[in-house]
């Protein structure tokens, strides 16, 4: 056992390379009187100038500039806190309206499916087929009816005079 040289009383014991542990043989701690002992001075606060005094309390009142400066900050924070609502409202405004016109957008969108699917199954390639042999009076074509013709330039035609008459 290794004794704190430090201090007069022994306090604290060292075991090898561990950390300060209590000393469970020493005395407790004393505590401070809670009177002044006899005979003992007690410090007192330096005596000041009357006009020191005043002065003191004088910084510590409310001059004119501080308290505008505290109603101009008090202002600034109410507005700053109003204009955040405000902002968070218009916010919530727009969400409730996007979500609005979303819902518009899906409405149609299944409207278009609907009257898609109903002009589908208003018409089938036999009734075409009927429509334009009875009324339109389409016929089928014959055979050497169709000619075919090649184009120069592979892109495009541009028709200019009629199409010349093929060979079949």
């Amino acid at each position: 056992m290794i004794m704190n040289n430090s201090s007069p009383k022994r306090r604290y014991y060292v075991d090898g390379s561990t950390i300060r542990s209590i000393d469970h043989y020493s005395t407790s701690p004393k505590r401070r009187p809670s009177a002044p002992e006899p005979g003992r001075r007690v410090k007192q606060a330096p005596v000041t100038h009357p006009s020191a005094a005043r002065k003191a309390e004088a910084s510590l009142a409310f001059t004119p500039a501080f308290t505008l400066l505290a109603i101009s900050l008090v202002f600034a924070v109410v507005l700053c806190c109003s204009m955040i609502i405000y902002t968070e409202s218009k916010i919530k405004q727009q969400r409730s309206h996007i979500a609005e016109l979303q819902s518009q957008i899906q409405q149609a969108k299944t409207d278009n499916a609907i009257l898609e699917e109903n002009i589908n199954k208003m018409y089938t390639l036999k009734d075409i087929e009927n429509i334009a042999l009875t009324e339109l009076g389409m016929v089928y074509s014959e055979k050497g009816q169709i000619s075919y013709y090649e184009p120069a330039n592979e892109d495009y035609v541009n028709q200019f005079n009629d199409v010349p008459e093929a060979d079949n």
